[in-house]
């Protein structure tokens, strides 16, 4: 893992843009916030498009 990535845990719900990827919360309103990847086997990384609360909207993730 290179410096500029880190291990992260998201849930269902953060990666499918119901919660805000940052704290998880539910409640809106929840803006797109860029995109998350997940390593689907060893090299092979997969986009998410996420979504932030106004908390922490723009936050680097």
């Amino acid at each position: 893992m290179s410096q500029t990535q880190q291990a992260v845990t998201y849930t269902d719900a953060q990666l499918h843009a119901r919660a805000c990827v940052r704290c998880g919360t539910e409640d809106g309103p929840l803006e797109r916030n860029g995109y998350v990847e997940t390593e689907t086997r060893p090299g092979v990384r997969l986009p998410w498009a996420v979504v932030a609360c106004p908390d922490h909207l723009g936050a680097e993730r």
